[in-house]
């Protein structure tokens, strides 16, 4: 099994983790037949699964720790390729916070009297120039990244 089979397994037994925790909410109490399934039994179906869980995410973790691969930054693990594609979108979303402050002063007019007349570090080209720099490169590791998932062996 690889990777990208290992995470739709996953998302397939949080599903069904997801199904029995509502299932055993659903029959926790009633009103006038008794329900069918037990709450002992529900709740230890559950705690098996969430066990099951836990073991599958950590051989899952582990095989993104030891395997390497290379990518457009270079060579590294595919535990950091998450790291850095996660520190991508984390930049991204402070330039868009500092792109909105450009948008504020536009929705009140230049020669407004309820703003005052700001000054920027950068120019609104520059930042928007970085911000597509840093989405070009999210969007390429993100492909990269996923590519890998459905290359690499999950280790047993």
């Amino acid at each position: 099994m690889n990777i990208g089979e290992a995470l739709l397994e996953l998302k397939s037994m949080r599903s069904e983790l997801a199904r029995l925790q509502e299932a055993r909410e659903n029959s926790f109490r009633w009103v006038e037949e008794k329900p069918k399934e037990k709450f002992a039994e529900s709740s230890e179906e559950i705690v098996g699964l969430i066990e099951k869980i836990r073991k599958f995410k950590l051989n899952i973790e582990e095989t993104n720790h030891f395997s390497y691969i290379d990518t457009p930054e270079g060579k590294m693990s595919l535990a950091e390729a998450i790291h850095y594609v996660g520190d991508l979108r984390s930049e991204l979303s402070c330039l868009e916070k500092l792109r909105e402050k450009y948008k504020k002063e536009r929705e009140y007019g230049w020669g407004s009297e309820k703003l005052p007349k700001f000054e920027y570090q950068i120019e609104q080209k520059e930042l928007l120039a970085k911000i597509r720099e840093l989405e070009k490169k999210k969007v390429r590791m993100d492909a990269f990244l996923s590519s890998w998932n459905w290359k690499v062996k999950l280790k047993e």
